[in-house]
């Protein structure tokens, strides 16, 4: 049978899975801007999975604070995107399209939640900042794209 926090666990993997993969991509990016939208992000979802992990521990949930498999594998992806074609405002749409993927499984867990109001109200702030950061990366890529067209 499945552990009623099956669901959120696997969101705060994703999340120190996106954290790792935005702390290399700082580290391998050279425009000041895409760095500093890497750090926001890394610092976003270390937050938001260190908060999960202590409302699980609180319930009884064994923290495990491993990244996933998954987590190497978009490392190296980034590492080679780096090396290939740098890093970027076209990664931005890779980036949106992570970020949405989480916003998923914020949907999960928030449905696979019932009778816990707080971590609900917890996910769902969590979810809202991350959609508004999507917002704010796709209003950015908006604003760079007219600028190009314009040049």
């Amino acid at each position: 049978m499945a552990n009623t926090f099956d669901e959120i666990e696997h969101l705060r993997t994703r999340l120190i899975d996106a954290s790792s993969g935005y702390h290399e991509g700082a580290d391998l990016a050279e425009r000041a801007d895409i760095v500093a939208l890497f750090i926001s992000l890394r610092d976003m979802h270390d937050r938001h999975a260190h908060v999960l992990s202590v409302m699980l521990a609180e319930r009884g949930v064994e923290d495990d604070d491993d990244e996933s498999l998954l987590a190497v594998v978009h490392k190296s992806i980034l590492t080679v995107r780096a090396l290939v074609t740098g890093l970027d405002e076209n990664v931005i749409h890779g980036l949106i399209d992570g970020e949405e993927r989480i916003i998923t499984l914020y949907d999960r867990a928030l449905d696979s939640l019932v009778n816990d109001a707080p971590l609900r109200a917890t996910l769902a702030e969590q979810r809202a900042e991350l959609e508004h950061r999507i917002l704010e990366m796709r209003e950015g890529v908006d604003t760079e794209a007219r600028r190009n067209k314009l040049s």
